[in-house]
């Protein structure tokens, strides 16, 4: 399958979509690696909950959707979904990095 450019391993985004794309009411592999770039680029507009760990990969967490997304540093996703766990997920990935300035939200 070929993805688009904004999911960072393509051989992944088939299975993300099958495991988490309902949980965004897209409706093919391509929607949902558009709303997870969406996602990043409206996260940094609205100053979301984020932090960045020594080998540059960015984390999100919006609380109010309970919408967690991970990025390369390049921009390109890693995984984008909406955790079980909720804000204890978000807090487990708050020691994997720094938080490079403080949400407004």
């Amino acid at each position: 399958m070929q993805g688009p450019a904004t999911w960072a391993n393509e051989s992944t985004l088939a299975k993300h979509f099958a495991d988490h794309g309902a949980d965004f009411g897209a409706q093919s592999a391509e929607e949902y690696s558009q709303m997870s770039s969406n996602f990043l680029r409206e996260s940094q507009a609205h100053g979301l909950a984020t932090n960045i760990d020594s080998e540059g990969v960015i984390r999100i967490y919006d609380p109010e959707t309970n919408t967690f997304g991970a990025y390369n540093a390049d921009g390109l996703t890693k995984t984008f979904f909406k955790p079980t766990r909720g804000i204890d997920y978000w807090i487990d990935q708050q020691e994997k990095g720094f938080a490079p300035w403080e949400p407004t939200k």
